[in-house]
């Protein structure tokens, strides 16, 4: 007779344990929700991990969230190319990109670029408001309409009366830069 070899009790911890990790490594490597998933209703779509330049803040103060529009993926690259050039030569504090603005230009129903996320509004120059005594600013406003940041918007509205388009003045621009520009939007990912 053959003797058969002693019969074992086999714990199922170690394959507990390998069922655990494989988990845990499955829910680290599963590929992210898309980015309207990510974001509360009505908010800003998910950061792109874009960080803004040293000389560039926002504010709340026109009912805008321009901090959480800055980093956005859908934000025009025109726009964000404009803010970081303007921000190695100033401080710019911007009060409104997207989050917040109306859909439509005030008075009409012609839908805002700010909507289109092609369009920023900047409430100070160097510390000080925009408004019609702020030399720095005007000067900003036509270097801006001028083209001189390598992109050329087709609105820039402002306190100062400057001639024809880009530039424009109304009572809704006398204490902002607006800078808009034209379609379609030129997404700007991680730029």
């Amino acid at each position: 007779m053959i003797a058969r070899p002693a019969t074992r009790r086999h714990s199922n911890t170690g394959v507990w344990v390998l069922v655990a990790i494989s988990l845990l490594l499955a829910a680290n490597t599963s590929p992210p929700a898309s980015p309207s998933a990510r974001r509360p209703a009505g908010g800003p779509p998910a950061s792109s991990g874009v960080r803004p330049p040293s000389g560039l803040t926002f504010t709340t103060a026109a009912g805008c969230r321009p901090a959480g529009d800055y980093p956005s993926p859908q934000l025009d690259r025109r726009v964000r190319q404009l803010l970081m050039a303007i921000a190695a030569h100033h401080h710019v504090r911007v009060s409104c990109i997207r989050t917040g603005h109306s859909r439509f230009v005030a008075g009409t129903r012609r839908v805002s670029n700010h909507i289109l996320w092609r369009a920023v509004d900047v409430d100070q120059v160097d510390g000080h408001p925009v408004r019609a005594s702020n030399s720095v600013a005007r000067e900003l406003a036509r270097w801006i309409g001028q083209g001189a940041a390598t992109v050329r918007p087709n609105e820039v509205g402002s306190p100062w009366a400057f001639g024809t388009r880009p530039w424009f003045t109304d009572p809704g621009h006398q204490d902002h830069l607006h800078v808009g520009f034209p379609g379609p939007t030129q997404a700007g990912g991680g730029r």
